[in-house]
Order: C-alpha cells, then sequence, then structure tokens
C-alpha cells in the first residue's frame, strides 16, 4: 500500500505511514458481481478516466514542473510538448537573429524581438505550472501503466527524484560558486596577515 501523502510503500495493513507518519486509507476497492469478496480496482490508467483517491491526494509534481517537455513526451501530451520545446527553441534562436540584424534597425528589431521572448518566456512558465500542478492527474489519465497504482508510483517517484535532483545541484553550485572566492579570500588575508607578523618579528 502506497501512502498518499509522501508516497512510500507500506504494508498492507498498516494505519500509519512509516515514513511521514500519516494515515493510511486504504484503496477503493470493487465488489466482483456475484461474488462476496472484493477485488482490485480496474487498471483504466491511459484512457482519460478518472483517477484513483491514492493518486489525486498528490498536489505537485516536480519532475513534470522542471522536466516539462520530456515528462509530456513521455507521458502522451506530446502536441504540448512540441509546443514547449518550440518555446525553448525560439527563445534561444531569436536573440541571435536579432544580433545578426543591421545597425540602423539593430534597436527596433531588439526591442520587439525582447518583447516577443518575455511573451514566451511567460508562456512556457505558464504551462509548465499547469503541468506542475495537475501532472499526476494528466499522467494517469494520458499514459498506461500495466502494472496499476503500483508501477505508477515507481515511475513518477523516479521522475520526482530527478525533478528535485535537477533543482539542488544548481543551487548547490551556485552557493559553492559565491563561497568559495570568499573563503580563498579570507585565506589568503590570513596568510598576509601571518607574514606581516613574521616580518615584524
Amino acid at each position: 500500500m502506497f501512502c498518499m501523502r509522501c508516497g512510500a510503500t507500506n504494508e498492507d495493513d498498516a494505519g500509519t505511514c512509516a515514513s511521514c507518519g500519516g494515515a493510511m486509507a486504504s484503496p477503493t476497492l470493487i465488489q466482483a458481481p456475484g461474488a462476496g469478496w472484493p477485488v482490485e480496482p480496474v487498471n483504466d490508467s491511459g484512457r482519460h478516466a478518472g483517477v484513483p483517491p491514492e493518486i489525486a491526494a498528490f498536489r505537485w509534481h516536480w519532475g513534470a514542473f522542471l522536466w516539462s517537455w520530456l515528462w509530456m513526451f513521455n507521458h502522451g501530451l506530446v502536441a504540448l510538448g512540441f509546443v514547449v520545446l518550440l518555446i525553448a527553441i525560439l527563445g534561444n534562436v531569436l536573440p541571435q537573429i536579432a544580433s545578426a540584424a543591421s545597425t540602423d534597425a539593430a534597436s527596433s528589431v531588439g526591442l520587439v524581438v525582447g518583447l516577443f521572448c518575455l511573451g514566451l518566456g511567460i508562456c512556457s512558465l505558464a504551462i509548465s505550472i499547469y503541468i506542475g500542478a495537475n501532472g499526476h492527474k494528466l499522467a494517469w489519465r494520458n499514459r498506461r501503466f500495466e502494472g496499476g497504482i503500483s508501477q505508477y508510483f515507481q515511475v513518477q517517484r523516479a521522475w520526482h527524484n530527478w525533478g528535485v535532483g535537477l533543482l539542488v545541484v544548481p543551487v548547490i553550485a551556485i552557493v559553492a560558486a559565491i563561497l568559495l572566492p570568499v573563503f580563498a579570500s579570507a585565506r589568503e588575508n590570513a596568510r598576509t596577515a601571518s607574514c606581516q607578523n613574521n616580518l615584524k618579528q
């Protein structure tokens, strides 16, 4: 059984999650016609059908937000993925075209291209936010998971880990780029002060 809060795997009869401590909710079961016991829910992933409550409980998808167009290609949202990829390509190509324009028209062309690129950036961010906020529902509705909910959580956990890694690694690199020169400067100052003290003696 998977936790609806953190997605961690727990025993089927667990009352609380061993990872986050939250209360466990039993998955919705369907009563078999003419039988006295319930059976597992029908796997309707990839059929644009309803989303199981275990999946609908998750509100944000970092993997879908940070790896937007790759995530879309992998989850059946190919057209929307091409739109985001095209926006990214145009955002990189258009400024180069503007810089190669003639000197007389460079200022006006640069202004138009700059405004257009700003609009593209806003559109791309809006799509990424939409995908991040609805990623779990979109994934279940648009991609087939033969292993059902268990396979779904395995796949999305991998995307989540890569998404968080993509966010954390640049932050660590930026912090290191800021702190390393500071440490180097402090070390050099300490060495200079030590040398001056030695000369005075």
